[in-house]
C-alpha cells in the first residue's frame, strides 16, 4: 500500500509531517510519498549538506519526459527536473518501476543519496539519530514548490497553484498513484480539491466531512463543515456513507443513526429537518433511531449524527471548546493548594485518560466521505503523533475499501 502526505500542509510542515511519515514507516512495511519541496524535505530527514552532492548529479543526469496529459508530469512545468531522491532500493542501471520514475526517461542510471539507511529527525530540527533499515525504502519524494496556505481562498488556491504540494498529491492520488492522502493543509481547499480532482464516488451528489466525536461511545458527524446548505437528500445519503464508514472502518455490525435536532420529536425543526426525517424513515438500509438533540449525541446516544455543514461545524467546535475548557478547570482546581496537588495523584491516571479523549490529535484526521478514494484531513495543527494517527486511519480506511466505493461501485 502506498501512502500520500501533503509535507507543506498544516501549522507544522514540513517538519512534523515528515516525523510523522518516517515514524509510521518504523511501524508498517507500507510505502510513504512525500510531496512538497525536496530540499526542506530533505532537511528534515537528515543532514541535507551530506546528501545535496547526489542530489545535483540526479538533477544533472535527469530527462523529465514532459507529458501533458500525464497527470503527474502536466503540472510541471516545462524544463524543471524531477527526481526521486529516496529510493535505494533500485540497483543502478535496472529499470525504475516506481510509477513517480516512470516519468524519467529510460536507461537513465539512478543514484541512491541515501546509502545505507534514512535518518530521521528529532525534537529538535537539524538533529538527527539513527533508524532501523525498516524505513530504508520505504520513502520516495515528489518535488512540487508551491504551498496552499491556510489564508488562501480554497476553489482559487487549487486552480491557480497547480504545482502546490496538496494540489500533486491529489493528482497523484486521483492517477492511482496511491492508495489514501493524507494532509493537515487547508481544509476547504483539500475538499475543493477532492471533489474537482479525485471526483466523487458514483451516485454520490455532495461528499461530506466526517469527525469522530469524543462521546462515550464512538459518534461520526457527518458533516462537519463542508456543505453550509444541504437537502434532505443529502442528508439520506450522508447517513448512507456514515453508517457505512462506521460499520467497515470502526467494526459496528449494525449503527445507529441520528438525525441533529433541537428535539426529538418528529415534528421538531425547519422543513429540511422534517423532510429528512420522512425520507431516513422509509429507507431500510439505514437504522434510524430518530431526532437526536446536541446533548444527548455526547451522551452516545448514536453511532452516526447527521447535519448540514454549517450545523455540524459549530455543533464540533462547541464540543471541542467545552473539553478545554473543562480540563482548564480541573487543572486550576488540582493546582490552586498544596493539599489538592496531593489529592490529584490518585485520580492522575483517570484525567489523562479524559484528556487523551478530547485531544483531536488522538482520533486521527476527518475522513472525507463520498470522495472516490480516501481523503483524510488531519488537524492543522498536528504534531508528528497527531499525523502518524492520521495516516494509520488512512491506511484502515483503505483497506476497508467498501465505504469509499472505488470507482466501481455504486451506491445503493
Amino acid at each position: 500500500m502506498r501512502i500520500i502526505a501533503d509535507a507543506m500542509g498544516g501549522d507544522n510542515a514540513p517538519l512534523e509531517i515528515v516525523k510523522g511519515v518516517l515514524g509510521a514507516a518504523s511501524k508498517t512495511d507500507h510505502r510513504y510519498i512525500l510531496v512538497g519541496r525536496k530540499s526542506e524535505i530533505l532537511r528534515c530527514i537528515g543532514n541535507s549538506a551530506e546528501l545535496s552532492g547526489h542530489i545535483e548529479a540526479i538533477d544533472h543526469q535527469s530527462e523529465i519526459v514532459n507529458d501533458p496529459s500525464d497527470p503527474v508530469n502536466g503540472q510541471i512545468s516545462a524544463g524543471r527536473k524531477q527526481s526521486n531522491p529516496v529510493n535505494d532500493q533500485i540497483s543502478a542501471g535496472r529499470k525504475q518501476s516506481n510509477p513517480v520514475n516512470d516519468q524519467i526517461s529510460a536507461g537513465r542510471k539512478q543514484i541512491d543519496p541515501v546509502k545505507s539507511q534514512i535518518e530521521t529527525v528529532t525534537d529538535k530540527p537539524g538533529k538527527i539519530r539513527n533508524r532501523s533499515d525498516i524505513v530504508r525504502n520505504q520513502i520516495e519524494i515528489v518535488n512540487a514548490e508551491q504551498v496552499i496556505t491556510m489564508e488562501d481562498e480554497p476553489l482559487a488556491a487549487v486552480q491557480k497553484k497547480k504545482d502546490s504540494s496538496m494540489v500533486v498529491a491529489l493528482k497523484l492520488l486521483a492517477a492511482g498513484y496511491g492508495d489514501a492522502l493524507v494532509s493537515a493543509g487547508n481544509t476547504g481547499a483539500l475538499f475543493a480539491g477532492a471533489t474537482l480532482l479525485v471526483k466523487r464516488a458514483p451516485g454520490i451528489r455532495r461528499a461530506a466531512i466526517g469527525t469522530l466525536l469524543p462521546s462515550s461511545r464512538p459518534c461520526l458527524l457527518l458533516d462537519a463543515g463542508a456543505n453550509v446548505s444541504v437537502t434532505e437528500e443529502y442528508l439520506e445519503q450522508f447517513a448512507l456513507i456514515g453508517a457505512e464508514y462506521m460499520r467497515t472502518v470502526c467494526g459496528i455490525r449494525e449503527p445507529e443513526v441520528g438525525l441533529l435536532n433541537n428535539g426529538t420529536e418528529e415534528c421538531k425543526g425547519t422543513v429540511l429537518q422534517i423532510e429528512a426525517g420522512k425520507r431516513l424513515r422509509a429507507n431500510k438500509s439505514i437504522n434510524f433511531i430518530g431526532n437526536v438533540e446536541a446533548s444527548s449525541v455526547m451522551a452516545g446516544v448514536c453511532d452516526v449524527v447527521v447535519c448540514d455543514g454549517f450545523t455540524g461545524n459549530v455543533f464540533l467546535k462547541a464540543t471541542e471548546g467545552m473539553g478545554r475548557a473543562i480540563l482548564s478547570s480541573l487543572k486550576d482546581l488540582y493546582s490552586e493548594k498544596p493539599e489538592t496537588k496531593l489529592s490529584y495523584l490518585p485520580v492522575q491516571k483517570k484525567i489523562q485518560e479524559i484528556k487523551k479523549r478530547f485531544d483531536p490529535s488522538e482520533h486521527g484526521g476527518s475522513p472525507f466521505l463520498g470522495i472516490s478514494r480516501p481523503v483524510i484531513k488531519a488537524h492543522g495543527s498536528s504534531d508528528a503523533a497527531a499525523f502518524e494517527n492520521a495516516i494509520f486511519q488512512a491506511i484502515k480506511y483503505a483497506e476497508s475499501r467498501k465505504c469509499y466505493y472505488n470507482g466501481e461501485t455504486e451506491l445503493s
